[in-house]
């Protein structure tokens, strides 16, 4: 199943909370580096749990979509504070 159609399923609430993810999956799922996603999970920006036995870790997707909708949401703030500079005629 394409990454898209698999996360308008699970943003629609089915299966989300069962859906576990690897590190390399999450950097997929997020569009970003495996060792940037594996320090955000060493820093705890994204929840994990080690795998009994292992050191492997997993993530549950709910914790991946609340930092993605995190990201977003500095990422909109962050807009709206260059379009207000701008108006102003502020330097930056």
């Amino acid at each position: 199943m394409a990454i898209v159609g698999f996360v308008a399923i699970v943003r629609a609430g089915l299966m989300q909370d069962k859906i576990r993810l690897t590190p390399r999956e999450v950097a997929r799922l997020l569009a970003l580096s495996q060792p940037y996603v594996s320090r955000l999970l060493d820093e705890g920006e994204i929840p994990s749990r080690k795998v009994p036995g292992s050191g492997h870790r997993v993530v549950r997707l709910p914790d991946v979509l609340e930092f993605q909708a995190r990201r977003e949401r500095c990422a909109e703030g962050r807009r709206r504070i260059m379009e207000i500079a701008e108006q102003a005629d502020l330097p930056y």
